[in-house]
């Protein structure tokens, strides 16, 4: 019986033992981790995705159609 109680005594020591090198390894591994993410360049867009880029004719389509947009906006606001 005695020697169970110093084999339970000595696991649950190395138990805490491992748990202390476990944080140890995963605060070392966070400290090492962060400046090592990859940085991307040109702002928040992701690699490959360019920005869209309109034709003078489609910018001028999309004011056509928004300016219709809002006056119907202000037709309808009289209205109600």
């Amino acid at each position: 019986m005695r020697d169970l109680s110093r084999v339970l005594a000595e696991l649950q020591s190395r138990r805490v033992e491992a748990m202390a090198d476990v944080r140890r390894l995963e605060a070392a591994i966070a400290a090492l981790g962060a400046p090592a993410r990859p940085r991307r360049s040109g702002g928040a867009t992701s690699p490959g995705r360019g920005r869209r880029r309109f034709t003078a004719a489609q910018k001028k389509a999309v004011s056509d159609r928004m300016k219709k947009y809002w006056a119907q906006r202000r037709k309808q606001a009289k209205r109600g």
